[in-house]
């Protein structure tokens, strides 16, 4: 073998992806790409024997955490935060990139470079270490020669050592990205590693056929990827062609493709589905989906708590959903619908995960079976992710907090504004609850003893309820609101004996009327008349007859619906009248009233368990909006009061803008100058809290025009 020069390599070994010469040594190369006359200069010959280059003192490491890669800094040279040595050395600032230097027998200048104390430099110099040369002949390919070297068609390569490096890399990628020398690995490589955004389709897709992605960690995945999304879409593409996806059937229910999901958990789908695209109710969607079904009654039962707890959490689960999707688009609004029962109940029921999401692929397969692979690499992604929710400390973090009690971040931020820390808390909780059931015994109809013995006889007691601390004549709370099916029951409806209707509601019709009989009343607002109704029934149990009464209702179809009710509940009524609240001289010209109710827009948020897809409905603007029509309907209304009349106005809601701020700004306008506020109950207004097993959050003012 040849003698070692100073600055050569320890020994004469080839090393992979740098051709040798005659005796081992190895030759550099000019940019021709020919043999270079001269030879490499290093001036670390010591260190270059012991097989190392001397580092930096105070220098940090570019290695990656964890990894045995050593710097490889030296005196006039930098390091990349890789590890590697810089490609550029002092003096070699605008040096053409795509001509530079590379390591495994890329091309180089064979030029030199004078220093600042004008002498010649060499490669080392420049940052070119020999340990470069050692690190990438250990990585099992041809070091960067094989990587990039090929693509720049770069001459003298060692045709039998790319072979080998290929061949190693191949072996590499079998063993999942374990290296025979953990040394090999750079920064770029570990990353890819342990990367968890790098998507989510990881492990079985779909454990029942025992299929396995064949993605991993590594270059290629999100190409990979983006394959299957594509394969995705072409097969949703082809059931939109087929109709739009599932067939419907008239009532708005879907035709199910074969699955093996349960009897409730599909009720669940069609009655969330029907509800976010027609924007219903759930609870009237339930009626007509659970209610009517020949489901046992367990099945019932969850079927309608999995229905109104998804409509409740709606904007929590899709945030959920969301952080576990690369895209989240490519989550379709049908596959949504069923993704969001399974994920309600892993992170809000606290289901086992194999029932979970055994159940969940089987709800995306009714609906979209091209699908059911893509969500069940969604849940499971969701199942690991569920011991972080709410994603940060509710105490602390209003975002936590809005998530643990499934509210909108704006409409938490604004209760808490509103109501005070402590208040708010406990509204946001309690909205979640199973609300009570309250009925209204019809005095016009029925005496309260005929009601007590009919719902006795089912072995249900009628306790008295409280609404605001006062007892309400009339009103009851029923225990087991599953009596309301009985046939004799059903009969006390269809007779319009009694109502379903909330304590706080009937609370504020009872103080409608005052403690003499108004010669007239107006009521605005009106609705589908369950008021009209009410105040109806409390004139006869407090004055034994009814008072003139005349409604007005923008909708005519409500208006019907009035009308038809009053009918069956034996309400008389003046007049009802359809018409614009907010300009009320248009229909009743310059008519005026002893006592004019204004059963006001509002939020409903004081109604959030009875209907608990408001919350994610609404918005900001929503409230500002409706709170002025309450207030031109509260400023038209009051010119069609008499002197000394009352004006009452009432909302279902908790927001200060829409109660006290409403009543505040009305007496301080020029419509409001002529009235005076009159307390009600012994308060200034009646405004009921929520509380557990309470009734709803409802608002009432009294004012009574001066004379």
């Amino acid at each position: 073998m040849g003698e070692s020069q100073p600055g050569k390599h320890r020994d004469d070994r080839g090393r992979k992806g740098r051709p040798t010469g005659q005796g081992g040594a190895h030759r550099s190369f000019s940019r021709s790409g020919g043999e270079s006359s001269r030879p490499r200069s290093n001036r670390f010959s010591s260190g270059a024997e012991r097989g190392r280059v001397p580092r930096t003192e105070g220098g940090s490491s570019g290695a990656a955490p964890g990894s045995r890669i050593k710097d490889h800094r030296s005196v006039g040279s930098s390091a990349s935060s890789d590890g590697r040595s810089s490609r550029f050395g002092k003096g070699g600032e605008g040096r053409d990139r795509s001509e530079g230097s590379r390591f495994g027998g890329a091309k180089r200048r064979s030029d030199d470079r004078r220093s600042l104390d004008g002498s010649r430099e060499r490669g080392d110099k420049r940052g070119f270490s020999h340990r470069d040369d050692k690190r990438d002949g250990k990585r099992g390919f041809a070091g960067r020669d094989e990587r990039r070297g090929n693509r720049r068609g770069s001459e003298g390569k060692d045709r039998r050592s790319a072979s080998k490096g290929k061949a190693a890399r191949e072996g590499r990628a079998k063993k999942v990205f374990v290296p025979r020398n953990k040394k090999a690995f750079n920064e770029r490589q570990i990353a890819r590693l342990v990367d968890e955004t790098a998507g989510i389709y990881r492990g079985e897709l779909d454990p029942k056929l025992g299929q396995r992605t064949k993605i991993a960690p590594g270059r290629n995945t999100r190409e990979k990827l983006e394959e299957l999304r594509e394969v995705e879409r072409e097969k949703r593409a082809d059931e939109k062609k087929r109709g739009g996806g599932p067939d419907t059937n008239e009532d708005g229910t879907v035709r199910f493709y074969k699955n093996a999901a349960s009897p409730a958990r599909l009720a669940a789908l069609q009655v969330t589905r029907i509800v976010r695209m027609r924007e219903a109710y759930a609870q009237e969607i339930i009626e007509t989906v659970v209610d009517s079904s020949s489901m046992s009654e367990a099945d019932r039962a969850f079927a309608t708590l999995l229905s109104l707890g998804v409509v409740s959490t709606y904007g929590v689960l899709d945030e959920i959903i969301n952080r576990a999707l690369d895209r989240p688009a490519d989550a379709f609004s049908d596959v949504r619908d069923a993704l969001r029962i399974s994920t309600y109940e892993l992170v809000f029921l606290g289901k086992q995960s194999h029932a979970a999401i055994d159940q969940g692929v089987e709800l995306v397969r009714a609906i979209s079976p091209s699908a059911h692979g893509l969500g069940n690499a969604i849940l499971h992604r969701i199942e690991r992710m569920r011991g972080e929710f709410p994603f940060g400390d509710p105490n602390t973090d209003l975002d936590a907090l809005a998530r643990v009690y499934a509210f909108p971040k704006w409409m938490t931020r604004r209760l808490i504004e509103d109501m005070g820390a402590k208040d708010a808390a406990t509204f946001l909780r309690v909205s979640n609850d199973p609300a009570p059931l309250f009925i209204a015994v019809n005095a016009l109809k029925a005496t309260d003893e005929e009601v007590f013995e009919t719902f006795a006889r089912h072995d249900v007691v009628l306790t008295p309820a409280l609404a605001n601390g006062a007892e309400v004549a009339g009103c009851f709370h029923v225990s087991n609101p599953r009596v309301l099916s009985e046939a004799s029951i059903a009969r006390l409806f269809e007779e319009g004996k009694i109502l379903v209707s909330d304590a706080s509601a009937q609370l504020i019709a009872s103080r409608v009327l005052g403690d003499e009989k108004p010669s007239s009343v107006l009521e605005v607002g009106a609705g589908r008349g369950t008021k009209t109704i009410l105040i109806q029934s409390d004139a006869q149990r407090r004055f034994g007859s009814q008072v003139d009464l005349t409604s007005l209702d923008l909708h005519e179809f409500k208006v019907g619906l009035l009308r038809d009710r009053a009918r069956v509940y034996g309400a008389e009524l003046a007049d009802a009248v359809v018409g614009n609240a907010t300009r009320l001289e248009t229909v009743l010209g310059d008519r005026a009233f002893s006592t004019v109710f204004v059963d006001a827009p509002c939020s409903g948020l004081g109604t959030l368990r009875r209907h608990p897809e408001i919350r994610w409905r609404i918005n900001e603007q929503h409230i500002d909006a409706v709170a002025e029509t309450s207030f031109a309907m509260l400023c038209s209304a009051a010119e069609h009061v008499e002197e000394g009349g009352r004006l009452v106005f009432s909302t279902c809601t908790v927001t200060y803008d829409e109660n006290t701020g409403m009543v505040k700004r009305f007496l301080e306008s020029p419509a409001g100058s002529r009235f005076s506020l009159a307390p009600l109950d012994g308060a200034p207004c009646i405004s009921t809290k929520l509380d557990e097993g309470s009734s709803d959050a409802h608002f009432a003012a009294c004012f009574v025009r001066k004379g």
